[in-house]
């Protein structure tokens, strides 16, 4: 008799301890979260129109030796902004630009901005684009034109 109470309050004591457990593994795993929103795409239709700004430098990618290209006209491309807007963001956001590298740079207010690699190390081309998730925007410029040598 003595020896089934012990085994009786080992069993108990065996499934406490794994109630225990078990309650504190399903209260260790958080639940997920929720998937991030999907942002909205900006209103309006896009434009494109053209500036000025640094003296850029491209090289050929398949004759790196030959004369390379040399120009100060940009492309801007804007999407819920008016082009005018983004060529005056852009000219004050072009000395934090970095030719041709790819980081994050601070933009304008509510803007996250990134420039951009393109082709060759030596080029000094100067790309970047900028995104504004409320409301919605985004705007990016180029290297466009140029002449040879």
């Amino acid at each position: 008799m003595r020896a089934q109470f012990a085994l009786a309050s080992l069993l108990a004591l065996g499934l406490l301890a794994l109630g225990v457990l078990v309650a504190l593994v399903t209260a260790a795993t958080p639940p997920a979260p929720p998937p991030p929103p999907i942002p909205m795409l900006p209103a309006g239709k896009q434009t494109t129109c053209t500036t000025t700004g640094p003296a850029w430098v491209a090289y050929g990618v398949h004759t790196p030796n030959a004369p390379p290209r040399r120009g100060t006209t940009y492309q801007v491309r804007a999407w819920g902004i008016a082009c005018s807007k983004a060529k005056a963001l852009l000219k004050a956001l072009t000395p934090k630009i970095p030719p041709n590298r790819n980081l994050s740079i601070s933009g304008p207010e509510g803007f996250k901005c990134k420039s951009r690699v393109d082709g060759l190390a030596k080029n000094r081309l100067y790309e970047v684009s900028c995104t504004r998730l409320k409301p919605a925007a985004l705007f990016s410029w180029e290297p466009i034109g140029g002449k040879v040598g």
